[in-house]
């Protein structure tokens, strides 16, 4: 199973194919869910995150709803995908490893590359990263003020990534693909 957040939202299946999360409120908790990278987060909060002002008439339940249609889909992209999706008394988290969520993934790959000296290796490694990025991060909700300091700083991690790339390709003697991969980025 793998979520997708460097882009629309989404879930992919053991296979690699999408699993539809057909509506905008179970998406946003898994986006919220995501976002706070293994943390608890309480069931007030993502109330907050997923309904804002427009509350339905009873919060706690409709969130155990939409919990349920989570844990479901989650289970549909891998057998037990389910048990991911953890209470505890401070309220709900998803239990991502290695490898579950782009994002993650893009820190990690950009995190390695800054220790590797300019070259082929950083380069190859760098234009993987980005190639992860599918539009703006959690392009769905990027005008909600939840995700904004998480937005921002992928947004920042993709200019570094795209920079150090760009002097990683120029150490190799390829400059003509730092022009390249830097217009294509900017789209």
């Amino acid at each position: 199973m793998r979520i997708e957040v460097l882009g629309p939202v989404q879930l992919r299946d053991d296979d690699g194919a999408a699993v539809e999360v057909p509506e905008r409120k179970v998406r946003a908790l898994l986006a919220a869910l995501t976002a706070a990278a293994g943390e608890t987060v309480s069931a007030e909060a993502l109330i907050d995150r997923a309904w804002g002002q427009d509350l339905p008439s009873n919060p706690p339940r409709v969130l155990q709803a939409k919990l349920s249609q989570l844990r479901s889909l989650l289970d549909t992209a891998s057998p037990g995908g389910r048990d991911l999706l953890l209470r505890s008394p401070g309220g709900y988290r998803l239990d991502l490893t290695a490898g579950t969520c782009d994002a993650a993934e893009f820190r990690t790959a950009v995190r390695s590359a800054t220790g590797l000296p300019a070259g082929p290796q950083r380069a190859e490694l760098l234009e993987a990263a980005l190639k992860l990025w599918r539009g703006p991060a959690y392009a769905e909700f990027t005008d909600e003020l939840w995700l904004a300091a998480e937005i921002a700083e992928l947004q920042e991690l993709r200019l570094r990534a795209v920079e150090l790339a760009a002097e990683a390709l120029v150490a190799a003697g390829t400059a003509e693909q730092a022009v390249t991969l830097a217009s294509v980025v900017r789209q």
